[in-house]
């Protein structure tokens, strides 16, 4: 899914929780930055798998956005959410980042299920998963 799309939905449920006094104007920020920010771990995938090599990082994301092959991006991984849960308990930053990266996390599941019309690929979203089925 492209990151207008994140950011378009993630100011709409921003401003939902916003209006309805859920979060405060530094947490919607917050929240609505981080719901399409979080793909920065593209870039970290692409560096790892293809170094600095810029036209190789364009081809390789062409490549795995054109057949929505899953990849264990750090942020979109379940243990980074769970780690964000933890992280939760020493400050409610935490938890917006949380339910913003859910949220991202949620509409790029929803894209990769419509696409495959199952969830194999799901297990690509788990560091621990990959690591087992190696």
């Amino acid at each position: 899914m492209h990151g207008v799309f994140h950011f378009f939905i993630g100011l709409i449920v921003g401003l939902i929780l916003y209006g309805l006094g859920v979060l405060n104007l530094g947490l919607f920020l917050i929240f609505v930055m981080y719901s399409f920010l979080i793909d920065i771990d593209h870039l970290f995938f692409f560096v790892w798998k293809k170094g600095l090599n810029f036209q190789e990082w364009i081809w390789l994301h062409k490549s795995l956005y054109r057949r929505k092959e899953a990849q264990p991006y750090l942020f979109h991984t379940i243990e980074w959410q769970v780690v964000l849960i933890v992280l939760s308990f020493l400050g409610e930053v935490f938890f917006v980042l949380f339910l913003s990266g859910l949220l991202h996390v949620f509409l790029d599941a929803l894209v990769h299920y419509l696409y495959h019309r199952n969830f194999h690929w799901l297990r690509r979203w788990s560091w621990i998963c990959v690591i087992m089925d190696k």
